[in-house]
């Protein structure tokens, strides 16, 4: 819900021409979501084809394949599919460099249009408003916010959303392939994934605030400092001034040790839950009396899988 508020806040900053093209960059972005999961659906025939040869004789499309194409062994066949599924990795990956390309230039043209729209509305502004406020709130405000707006919000949203399509096809290809396993790591996986979420979000919202404040703190005393340095050299007031920046950026820099090292944990718990998912499907496999040299292909298709969703989940 919270995100569904943002994602709500964050379109009203956006015209109805940037909204249109916000649009057709999410159905672009839905393609290339399309295209990792083609990507990683592939390597489970192909795996299995390694391991079994004969499938290409045994099997009606594959055979077909063979035929068409005029292949003279099956070694050529399968020099010839290592050379496609090649190709397929590197078109995904100049589509999706592309697709990054593109929302880089609309978030930061967006962010300078921003930062240009608040400076205008602060100089429109009576005298009586300046007197109310902090410059070097203003002055973070145009400069810092705007920027925190765009990369720590904006950027990161399209993101996710391209991280949510991509996590949903990979779900959904996953399950065509094999529901019970599926369903169980996504039971396993998600559930803890939602706690690691509800635990960590009090603890960076509270540390974010915080450094939040204290930036602002540091960049008033120092303003007042060097702004006001006659006065300050007059009246000996340079060993204040340092007390009180270096209380602030004491603050700032305990903040940003707690929420940089509170942003990875997400990320190492998920590798580890990760890795986890993939022995139960070992132990999984080896229960229900699988061959395991005949689960390969999937196992292969899970662990790719799993390397793939990790950014997405965290």
């Amino acid at each position: 819900m919270e995100l569904l508020r943002l994602a709500r806040d964050l379109l009203r900053l956006f015209s109805k021409s940037e909204r249109t093209r916000l649009a057709v960059m999410i159905a672009a972005m839905a393609l290339g979501a399309i295209f990792e999961a083609i990507g990683i659906g592939l390597i489970m025939p192909f795996i299995a084809i390694l391991g079994d040869p004969r499938l290409i004789h045994d099997h009606a499309l594959l055979n077909g394949i063979y035929v068409w194409v005029g292949a003279r062994s099956q070694d050529q066949f399968l020099l010839l599919i290592a050379c496609v599924l090649f190709f397929v990795y590197l078109a995904k990956s100049l589509y999706l460099g592309w697709i990054a390309l593109l929302q880089g230039t609309f978030i930061y043209a967006k962010q300078a249009a921003l930062s240009r729209h608040l400076l205008h509305h602060y100089l429109q502004q009576a005298y009586p408003f300046y007197l109310a406020r902090n410059s070097a709130e203003l002055q973070r405000n145009v400069v810092n916010e705007v920027s925190n707006i765009a990369a720590g919000i904006m950027l990161p949203m399209l993101l996710a959303i391209s991280e949510l399509l991509v996590l949903l096809f990979i779900v959904g290809l996953l399950l065509a392939v094999d529901p019970p396993v599926t369903l169980v790591t996504i039971g396993i996986v998600g559930g803890v994934a939602t706690l690691i979420q509800y635990l960590m979000k009090s603890v960076l919202s509270r540390y974010s605030s915080a450094r939040s404040h204290y930036a602002a703190e540091m960049i008033k005393w120092v303003n007042q400092a060097i702004g006001s340095i006659k006065e300050t050299k007059v009246l000996g007031r340079e060993a204040f001034f340092v007390s009180a920046f270096d209380v602030n950026i004491r603050g700032y820099a305990k903040s940003s040790r707690v929420f940089s090292v509170t942003s990875i944990l997400p990320r190492l718990l998920i590798e580890v839950l990760v890795m986890g998912g993939l022995l139960l499907t070992v132990i999984f496999f080896l229960a229900t009396g699988r061959d395991l040299q005949l689960a390969l292909p999937l196992l292969a298709l899970f662990g790719l899988a799993a390397i793939r969703v990790m950014p997405s989940l965290t």
